[in-house]
């Protein structure tokens, strides 16, 4: 793969591999046709961790320990020939394996079976009664139905059909529903009496109708999905945290008010854009954001003649032949004016790659297959009963164009989209819907993501004391720890990124030759648990079975084989598993290069039985865990001095440790907030402010607090005292301008945020930080966090000036003093089952 997955889209991948080879090998053993799936949220990577499973079935995977299946076919079916087009592109972009794979079935197509080791795409219009494809004439010698029965009837391929979107023609009441039903049924369950598909694949943000479409049918097995948590895919940065949604206040016609508003959102988003690509060394025109003009049904050339009259007036700088384009169903050039405006017509899975284009007409059909990450702004004129369009919309927009998070500036993490034909109660709903469960393929529910109507923007509090800047920067956060990888695996990784980085360009020479240094010394320090497992590697273990016809039993007795070159290259290819190839290659050679005289045979096996000594990994895995932290900690100042991308490429190699590592966390620039909210009845009411946030309007210096009860009353005790001179509302997911705090749960490290920072005025005139944490005993994981917090306070106790965290047991409000030893020992003890017990014998009045 060209593309590094994510950690939740390995796993994915990986999950769902094995239940296509259980799928394959169940299919052999009984024929009976077999059904998985894959589903995951708009904006996951679904077609990226689909071109890992396709590569590694073709070709194998040592990352994901999968051998190469020789037999497989696979069939990839889609919608529509647009979002097939764009499949291929990014298969061709994520795999250089795939390309020489990859055939689109057209036309053209005449063949009688599917080969092996290929992908076909096929749209299902293809597959209609008035397609070229299912006509056996014109000198066709096979239709496309005899090609997928003859694969499928003469066994020469194992053939599996990946369904995209495949909630869409499993279920519904229209006529194109039920074409789509027919269609995927035929190719599912057979066509004109030739077998059912072998294995389908069922590709979908929401997979709910495609099961119970595939559970209704009683020939067809089920094995399960590879599902994606949504949290996951919010926290790894693929998706923007925050979406602003602009619609008029009162009654009236403000579409060209609310026109200039987008355009001037725009301008203000590339200028941003601009800037941080440029801080950070990644060219002025890494980012150009554009903005998507959603069209209504009945639009005609006169009214595009005039929004491309309006915007060109309010950002005069496009270039009128080539910064507006159009992905309508027409497929067609639309020339403007007698040539004023050439609006062309182009692919969907293009625009993202055309900086030209910079504003985008479109209807309701690119809400399906579409992936442009720099569509920033969204201006709909779509009536707001068409509300289900915007929200399909919307989950085209909230990918980040980097693949990650702009740490500490919402602005660039946010989308915005002006509805100036909605009225207030359904921008409200539709604000529930992109925070709320969801039953289409747009975006699920997530904690930490921001759905805003009454925007307002914030900026660093110029009010408060120079001192809190600098006091912010210096709080002591984790970096979110991620599961554990391979010891040796890790360190080289780090090594290599320092090199890479301009750090250390000896650290990867270094790193190897301490492990070298290892695997020479250790089989001698570990003597007598080496020498008896490279005497098991020359030494195969077999069952001899005798069977006494005179004593009518069978007798089994193990004995011993000399192992030959195929067994010990066998134990060797183990050891490069267990110790990596990028360590046991290069070691084996180097032992090869220091004696010519070895044996390679003698070699490999003697580093079959390091790798199968437990003693021996064991301390190679703590010597090279103890290695990169060295090197972190050695280059700590530099790797925070690098750029967002390079030092997060840096700490996600380092937080895939058994224990979590000390960050540093990164000062907020700016923030967006909303002003209003909205009870269950629709009444709209002003958000409350308050003083001193670290971010806050630019005008009046306030903030807008959205808070619990105990929230409200804990801010306003702690900026009521003598001394508090600025707070910080910490974000609840874990980025990088969080505080963040680790704890253990269920055997795995995981992340809290408390909710409150504050900065207090000492004496002595610096400023100190301290924490309180409204605390909520109720919750599962209570307890574990309440440890957590014990477990931070202890290392950091010099550090604040106050750790705090807020219950209301019984009635009262009680806080616990986490900066007492006496108490944080007896939270980090056993001795509490429940959090509420620890507030009930440590805690005191909250006042």
């Amino acid at each position: 793969m060209l593309f590094k997955l994510k950690d939740f889209q390995a796993k994915a991948v990986k999950t769902l591999l094995e239940n296509i080879e259980a799928a394959i090998d169940l299919y052999h053993l009984r024929k009976k046709p077999i059904t998985t799936s894959l589903t995951a949220t708009t904006g996951a990577g679904k077609t990226v961790m689909s071109a890992a499973v396709i590569e590694s079935l073709f070709f194998g995977s040592e990352t994901l320990d999968a051998q190469p299946h020789e037999s497989v076919s696979v069939l990839w079916v889609t919608d529509s020939p647009d979002l097939n087009a764009q499949t291929e592109y990014r298969f061709s972009e994520a795999s250089d394996y795939l390309l020489p794979c990859m055939v689109t079935i057209d036309d053209a197509f005449d063949q009688p079976e599917l080969e092996r080791g290929h992908v076909y795409f096929i749209n299902r219009q293809k597959l209609s009664k008035s397609s070229n494809l299912v006509k056996p004439h014109n000198g066709r010698n096979w239709t496309i139905w005899q090609t997928i029965s003859n694969t499928i009837e003469n066994g020469n391929a194992d053939l599996i059909m990946f369904l995209d979107e495949a909630h869409r023609g499993m279920g519904g009441t229209s006529s194109d529903d039920n074409s789509r039903q027919t269609i995927y049924a035929q190719l599912i369950d057979g066509h004109d009496g030739s077998k059912p598909m072998p294995i389908v694949v069922g590709i979908s943000a929401t997979i709910e109708r495609f099961e119970k479409a595939m559970a209704a049918r009683t020939n067809r097995t089920n094995i399960g999905s590879s599902t994606v948590s949504p949290a996951e895919v919010q926290e790894s940065g693929l998706l923007k945290d925050t979406i602003s949604l602009l619609s008029p206040g009162e009654s009236g016609n403000y579409d060209y008010a609310l026109l200039k508003k987008a355009c001037e959102a725009l301008v203000e988003s590339s200028r941003t854009w601009r800037e941080y690509c440029q801080s950070q060394n990644l060219g002025m025109n890494k980012v150009v954001p554009l903005m998507v003009i959603q069209l209504p049904n009945n639009a005609d050339d006169n009214l595009l003649l005039d929004y491309c009259d309006q915007i060109k007036e309010h950002i005069p700088g496009l270039d009128p032949q080539r910064a507006f384009a159009n992905v309508l169903g027409e497929h067609q050039d639309i020339v403007l004016a007698n040539g004023k405006y050439n609006v062309k017509y182009v692919a969907p899975e293009s625009v993202e790659e055309n900086h030209a284009i910079r504003i985008l007409f479109a209807k309701e059909a690119i809400s399906t297959g579409w992936d442009c990450p720099r569509a920033e702004v969204l201006f709909s004129l779509r009536p707001g009963k068409d509300r289900t369009y915007i929200m399909q919309l919307i989950g085209r927009m909230v990918r980040t164009p980097l693949a990650q998070r702009v740490e500490g500036n919402e602005l660039l993490n946010s989308v915005t989209c002006f509805l100036p034909r909605f009225a207030a109660d359904t921008v409200r709903e539709v604000a529930e819907y992109l925070t709320g469960d969801l039953t289409d393929d747009t975006i699920s529910q997530y904690s930490t993501r921001k759905v805003i109507i009454d925007r307002v923007e914030l900026e660093w509090n110029n009010t408060l004391p120079e001192e809190v800047k600098a006091a912010f920067a210096q709080l002591p956060t984790y970096i979110k720890p991620r599961p554990a990888a391979n010891a040796i695996d890790r360190l080289l990784n780090l090594a290599g990124k320092m090199v890479l980085y301009g750090i250390d360009e000896q650290a990867d020479s270094s790193s190897k030759e301490f492990i070298f240094n290892l695997l020479d010394s250790l089989p001698i320090l570990h003597k007598q648990d080496y020498e008896t497992t490279l005497n098991d590697v020359f030494k195969a273990q077999a069952n001899m079975s005798v069977a006494s016809r005179t004593e009518q039993k069978v007798s089994t007795d193990t004995i011993s084989i000399d192992a030959d070159r195929t067994i010990i290259e066998q134990e060797f290819r183990k050891a490069q598993l267990t110790l990596t190839k990028e360590a046991v290659n290069p070691y084996l050679s180097h032992r090869l290069s220091e004696n010519p005289d070895l044996d390679i045979l003698d070699e490999q096996a003697r580093i079959a039985a390091i790798a199968g000594t437990q003693s021996i990994v064991e301390e190679i895995s703590s010597r090279c865990t103890g290695k990169a932290d060295e090197l972190f900690s050695q280059y700590r100042d530099k790797i925070y001095g690098l750029s967002d991308f390079e030092r997060g490429e840096i700490e996600e190699v380092i937080a895939a440790s058994k224990d979590p590592k000390l960050g540093e966390i990164i000062t907020p620039v700016n923030g967006l907030a909303d002003s209003t909210t909205a009870d269950k009845s629709g009444n709209v009411t002003a958000l409350p402010v308050r003083e001193k946030h670290i971010l806050a309007k630019g005008y009046d210096h306030m903030y807008p607090v959205k808070l619990r009860p105990l929230e409200i009353t804990v801010l306003d005790k702690e900026l009521g005292r003598e001394g508090t001179v600025a707070w910080y509302r910490n974000p609840s997911g874990a980025a990088k301008d969080a505080l963040q705090i680790p704890y253990m749960q269920e055997g795995s490290w995981h992340s809290m945020q408390p909710d409150f920072v504050f900065f207090s005025k000492l004496d002595n005139g610096t400023i100190k930080p301290f924490i309180v944490d409204p605390h909520g005993d109720w919750l599962p994981d209570a307890l574990t966090k309440l440890k957590g917090l014990a477990a931070y306070a202890q290392k950091h106790a010099a550090e604040f000036k106050r750790i705090e965290a807020v219950s209301t047991i019984d009635g009262t409000n009680k806080y616990i003093d986490l900066l007492n030893s006496g108490n944080t020992d007896r939270i980090l003890s056993d001795e509490f089952d429940e959090a509420k017990d620890i507030y009930r014998q440590l805690g005191k009045n909250y006042s």
